[in-house]
């Protein structure tokens, strides 16, 4: 097995070639930069001077910043945003029993959710069961010269529920999806832990995104109670 194979998932993705590198900017060294520091000390901008089209759409972000400070007075919170501190506690959130999942992150995920549901560890009856699904796969990212992967990506998808005990239906289901990607080196063994500290990332993504899904279907149903 070659290193670029190592840690792969269940699934393979087509290769993707990594966008070409812009140059950099400006092309003076840092000696030309002194060099020229005394004149540049001196120079005068020239006034900038905005089209119809720029300063209508300056106005129209000035609106926007403005109109979420409104918002965010009145209480607005984004649908899937962050609620608050991951540590407090909410008895709703922590009377969630998260079942096991599959290989090795999904039992990563299953202990983030576990600690971000009731981060205090209280003992709570349970209310509320929450299932999740995932599928992994590994492909190619960016490719070097002699052919081979310089950097590969990861791909984690799955779906979600979330059942009252006790029930058969859930009341609230969703997909979920986190892109990571990785440098791949001549070592097999660095490509291994690169592979695993991919997982580890991208199962955390994923466990922020459902608790806060989570969070804002309790507080949709306690609006309306």
């Amino acid at each position: 097995m070659s290193s670029r194979d190592a840690g792969r998932g269940s699934g393979r993705l087509a290769a993707v070639s990594a966008p070409p590198e812009e140059p950099p900017q400006g092309g003076v060294s840092n000696g030309d930069c002194a060099q020229d520091k005394g004149i540049r000390l001196h120079r005068k901008e020239a006034p900038l001077i905005l089209s119809g089209a720029a300063r209508r759409r300056r106005r129209g972000i000035a609106a926007i910043v403005i109109a979420s400070f409104a918002l965010a007075g009145c209480g607005f919170h984004p649908l899937y945003g962050d609620f608050g501190d991951e540590g407090e506690f909410d008895a709703n959130l922590a009377a969630i029993s998260v079942t096991p999942i599959s290989e090795r992150i999904g039992q990563i995920l299953a202990n983030s959710l576990r600690d971000g549901f009731n981060p205090t560890g209280a003992r709570v009856p349970t209310r509320y069961i929450l299932t999740v699904v995932l599928q992994t796969a590994v492909g190619d990212y960016a490719i070097r010269k002699d052919g081979t992967a310089s950097r590969e990506l990861l791909v984690v998808g799955g779906s979600f529920s979330l059942y009252e005990k006790g029930s058969e239906k859930p009341v609230l289901s969703g997909a979920v999806r986190a892109n990571d990607s990785y440098d791949v080196g001549e070592s097999e063994y660095s490509v291994i832990v690169a592979n695993n500290d991919s997982r580890a990332r991208a199962a955390q993504d994923i466990s922020t995104e459902i608790r806060s899904r989570v969070a804002a279907y309790f507080r949709r149903r306690a609006a309306k109670s």
